[in-house]
């Protein structure tokens, strides 16, 4: 592991959680940093730019089996699988259909919001059961991608890419973050030497 050979003196101790609570944590000091979708706007919190994820939209072949959506407007007919209100991930995806004037449109408003609750591999897994479709990293679900349980939706109008970023307190920039940063970032250069480059750059 590149953090135990490089950086010894550093003990990591890793939890999981919700894009929204780990941003809190960071700025009420719980934990020294978080690997969250940003960017963050915040001038009490500092972020290092880690990598990009492409993202695409992505469905049950069954479920889209003879009207495989092309745009937008095809798309909002379609259950649409999303994390928690509270996610990056689902503010992005209200933002793209406002962007695109789906929300203005006559009875055009996403047909169904199915908030799973949880995470992106939790919307591959209701998208792959034919729960709706749904937009995340592609190179999460490049597996079910090439298996045929998911197959990748041609809508024209792209979902801008998730950026990936460590996140620390601005009054916190130790030398310790820099070793969990640094790791992070060897991390990230050793997945992009196998990662298909048109879902992570």
């Amino acid at each position: 592991m590149h953090q135990r050979d490089h950086h010894p003196d550093v003990t990591l101790s890793i939890i999981t959680g919700i894009y929204i609570k780990l941003v809190e944590a960071v700025r009420r000091e719980e934990v020294d940093v978080a690997f969250v979708i940003g960017p963050i706007e915040d001038p009490t919190l500092s972020s290092v730019d880690l990598c990009d994820y492409a993202i695409r939209w992505v469905g049950s072949p069954t479920l889209v089996e003879g009207r495989i959506p092309t745009n937008v407007v095809e798309l909002a007919r379609f259950p649409i699988v999303q994390t928690p209100v509270t996610s990056y991930g689902y503010q992005q995806l209200l933002d793209y259909f406002r962007w695109h004037n789906v929300s203005t449109l006559e009875g055009l408003s996403p047909k169904q919001w199915v908030d799973v609750g949880f995470g992106t591999m939790v919307c591959a897994h209701f998208a792959r059961e034919g729960a709706g479709v749904t937009a995340l990293p592609v190179a999460l679900v490049a597996d079910q991608l090439r298996s045929g349980q998911l197959v990748e939706l041609p809508v024209k109008q792209e979902v801008p890419a998730w950026e990936l970023i460590a996140l620390y307190r601005r009054q916190n920039e130790s030398d310790v973050i820099s070793k969990v940063v640094d790791s992070a970032k060897a991390a990230v250069a050793r997945y992009a030497e196998t990662a298909d480059e048109r879902h992570f750059r």
